[in-house]
């Protein structure tokens, strides 16, 4: 948003400014929809809460096979049991 002025070479960004805000908040939304519609983008689908359990199954597989220390392996199967409950 550039206000041209009277002159040709004075510009000043209005976007700043008090006045223009909801403005600008209004055109950075309108722009972020057609962002998530053109994309097909789900993010504003809120995620489920459950991580299905073969999920948590092989992130627990893949990080047991790259040797990872057994206590933080433990502590990880821990935090995962209390997310179940």
């Amino acid at each position: 948003m550039v206000d041209a002025g009277s002159l040709a070479d004075e510009i000043r960004n209005l976007a700043s400014t008090p006045a223009h805000q909801a403005m600008l908040v209004a055109l950075q939304q309108q722009r972020l929809d057609e962002w998530l519609r053109v994309t097909d983008e789900r993010a504003r689908q809120p995620e489920s809460a459950v991580v299905p359990d073969s999920e948590m199954r092989v992130c627990l597989d893949s990080l047991s096979h790259r040797r990872n220390n057994a206590v933080r392996l433990r502590g990880i199967e821990a935090d995962i049991r209390l997310m179940q409950e």
